[in-house]
């Protein structure tokens, strides 16, 4: 028996051998190989995006009314700043939100006036020597020198005084 299992023992390591002497190692399959490519560079500068300007040739101030009466003539509105006399201006509209109330008004000549923090502007610039403030979101009072004058939407609502008479 014991010759049995030496023989059963030799056997089977002889077997063991076959086996992993006959399993040779398997190559890796060969991969195509594609030329070297070089990269571009990362770019190191922003590039520089084009701003877009508005230009408004297309369009005109709302404010301006497209109908005109006869002898009166629209000044333009880009041209230089209006003497304004506030007696002869009539309020054209109110808007408000939460924070702020900007009232728009129109003088003899057609053009446009905004009223905003106090002070009128006449486009971008502020007309010196005026002040005024809205007044419950329906009527505007403007102080100029000695005058002082009180505008609504109708021509009954305005109201013109002069300091000292």
């Amino acid at each position: 028996m014991w010759q049995l299992s030496n023989k059963l023992i030799i056997v089977s390591l002889s077997l063991v051998l076959v086996i992993v002497c006959g399993c040779a190692k398997q190559k890796p399959k060969e991969v195509a190989v594609l030329p070297v490519q070089v990269l571009p560079e990362p770019l190191k500068e922003k590039p520089v995006t084009p701003q877009y300007i508005y230009q408004n040739i297309h369009s005109r101030d709302p404010f301006i009314p497209l109908i005109v009466e006869s002898g009166q003539e629209i000044q333009a509105q880009k041209g230089s700043i209006p003497d304004v006399d506030i007696t002869e201006l009539s309020l054209i509209g109110v808007v408000w939100d939460k924070k702020d109330s900007i009232a728009l008004a129109r003088g003899p000549g057609g053009y446009t006036l905004i009223l905003r923090y106090g002070m009128l502007f006449y486009g971008d610039s502020p007309i010196s020597g005026v002040r005024g403030k809205i007044l419950n979101n329906k009527f505007i009072s403007l102080s100029q020198l000695d005058k002082v004058v009180t505008l609504g939407f109708k021509a009954s609502d305005t109201k013109v005084m002069i300091k000292g008479y």
